[in-house]
């Protein structure tokens, strides 16, 4: 399961919503006639006048601004980037009165690992455990002998091992990714005596 932060984005947004709406409520204006003190552009020989009538916090504060606007923009960034929800410690019996049982999810991935690599064609196995105990999600990458039935193993995973985890965490799974890596598994080597007479 991946976890985006969607109230940085909708703030984010709401601020760029903001901006474009007093940007297209001054286009309106300006169209309207409504602006007609900033209409007139400033005539050749026309005195702009000069810095010094700017206010000294002026270019402080730009600068501020800019620094500000910078920092939102990569606070924006990072927190849209998608990111796994790991699991912790899953908590499976919540009464109190009869004790608590918890399971370790690293306990949890290595036991999956095991039931799949146990699969016919497979090689090896990691596991991520994702989410809640109520609300489980697994990602899998299984590496497979590229001359084995890859499909009946994905198959048999979804199947068995799947089925497995459901019944151990009394639970269905929310999401189960697959990434399959096919391998070429190299033969053991056989010794062989031989008489040369």
């Amino acid at each position: 399961m991946i976890a985006v932060s969607k109230a940085p984005n909708r703030f984010i947004l709401f601020l760029i919503g903001i901006v474009l709406l007093a940007a297209g409520a001054a286009v309106v204006s300006a169209a309207l006639g409504l602006l007609t003190q900033w209409e007139q552009a400033p005539q050749p020989g026309d005195s702009l006048g000069s810095a010094d009538a700017l206010p000294a916090w002026l270019p402080a504060g730009v600068l501020a601004a800019s620094v500000l606007l910078v920092l939102l923009g990569l606070w924006w960034i990072v927190t849209a980037v998608p990111r796994s929800e790991r699991a912790g410690d899953l908590q499976l019996h919540r009464d109190g009165s009869d004790g608590v049982t918890r399971l370790s999810s690293s306990v949890l991935q290595r036991a999956i690992a095991d039931s799949a690599e146990k699969l016919p064609g497979v090689v090896a196995a990691t596991v991520r455990l994702e989410g809640t105990a109520s609300a489980p999600g697994l990602l899998i990458k299984i590496e497979v002998d590229e001359r084995s039935d890859i499909r009946s193993t994905v198959q048999q995973l979804h199947r068995q091992t799947c089925a497995e985890v459901e019944q151990s965490l009394q639970t269905e799974l929310t999401g189960v990714r697959v990434i399959v890596d096919p391998v070429r598994r190299t033969g053991r080597s056989h010794e062989a005596e031989l008489e040369l007479a």
